[in-house]
């Protein structure tokens, strides 16, 4: 698929009678082939704590779900092509399962 087809797909699933009209707010084209916007939500979630000291350190057991969570979500796209969620932090995470 060239940039201009994956443009195109994307305004027609993205536009208030598509499948994908939850999203019209979110992308803004300028024509069917350029992208102008597009809008991403996201939330800042603190995974560390502070020790008795004040030191700011991991928080091991929300680490845990937070890394959990995200593979979780990731398995349950049962329309993309199956991948696996990899971070070098992810390796410090697991050893504290």
């Amino acid at each position: 698929m060239s940039e201009s087809d994956f443009f195109t797909t994307l305004s027609l699933y993205a536009s208030f009678m598509g499948p994908g009209a939850m999203y019209a707010q979110d992308v803004v084209f300028d024509s069917n082939t350029t992208l102008e916007a597009y809008r991403v939500k996201s939330e800042y979630v603190r995974l560390t704590k502070e020790d008795r000291s004040g030191n700011v350190i991991d928080d091991a057991d929300r680490q845990v779900e937070a890394m959990e969570a995200t593979r979780d979500m990731i398995d349950s796209w049962t329309d993309l092509p199956p991948a696996f969620p990899y971070s070098v932090k992810f390796t410090t995470i697991e050893g504290f399962k």
